[in-house]
């Protein structure tokens, strides 16, 4: 992940081309503009208003990515002047590395559309998640022709049957949640990646402390397989996957949730 204000494009082409050569290209940048204006202002720079952020950004992704594919160039941009522009090696890709932007507001999601392979979203109204996600592949298609995929992130929380998994969840959430940090944390989101959250909503701060923001799959197995099955018919591309306990989470979807997504045909 890099915050864009805070890394400079050549630094930032060198460094994904050699990662993608030392894991054989496993390798996806994350590009984030600069929501938090705390951390932006920690590296001693002025947060810039929201819209112009992504004009920074498409500029600076601009650059990162003829970084990837020409030889020596010159660039004379709004915020980036450089002379004979070089990096080798190139990545091993091609055109590059794939890339990842999780902006989901207006210019937000023009910068994933002209950028971006993946658009990362949240998903707080699943009965509206056909509709999003139809919208953002045909602005990325119609504007650019382009093809993104879109992706979001979900909570697990799997039992044996469906009563113990909410007695879980209502324990970890209700009972032992800190709701005065979720409320803080969508106070600061302010104008970010979660500007089209109420902070105010509760349901959203439960949603944070559950998950953060992920859309919450509690049930048996064959539950949660189920609702990844209704989101992959959504359009949904793929999920992020958390757990409250992250290491007996990975054991748990190996051994039981893997081969039943791959019997539904949603992971091979």
């Amino acid at each position: 992940t890099m915050q864009v204000p805070t890394v400079h494009p050549v630094r930032a082409a060198k460094e994904a081309a050699t990662i993608a050569h030392i894991s054989g290209g496993r390798v996806v940048l994350n590009l984030v503009a600069g929501w938090n204006e705390a951390e932006v202002q920690m590296f001693g720079l002025e947060q810039l208003p929201h819209d112009e952020r992504y004009a920074f950004s498409d500029e600076w992704a601009t650059l990162l990515k003829r970084i990837w594919r020409e030889d020596t160039f010159d660039f004379d941009g709004t915020y980036f002047k450089m002379p004979a522009v070089h990096s080798e090696p190139k990545p091993i890709q091609s055109p590059g590395p794939a890339i990842m932007s999780a902006g989901q507001s207006g210019a937000g999601s023009d910068f994933a559309a002209r950028h971006a392979d993946v658009q990362f979203i949240f998903l707080p109204d699943l009965s509206k998640a056909a509709d999003t996600i139809r919208t953002l592949k045909a602005n990325a298609k119609q504007r650019y022709g382009r093809d993104i995929k879109v992706m979001s992130l979900a909570s697990i929380v799997c039992r044996d049957t469906e009563r113990e998994a909410r007695e879980y969840y209502d324990y970890y959430v209700h009972e032992k949640g800190d709701w005065e940090a979720a409320r803080n944390l969508l106070t600061r989101a302010g104008g970010g990646t979660l500007q089209s959250v109420d902070p105010q909503d509760r349901r959203f701060e439960e949603a944070i402390i559950a998950g953060y923001g992920a859309i919450p799959m509690i049930g048996t197995a064959d539950q949660i397989v189920s609702r990844v099955q209704s989101l992959s018919e959504a359009g949904l591309d793929g999920c992020t996957l958390s757990w409250v306990n992250y290491g007996a989470g990975i054991e748990q979807y190996e051994a039981e949730l893997l081969p039943r997504l791959r019997a539904a045909g949603l992971r091979q």
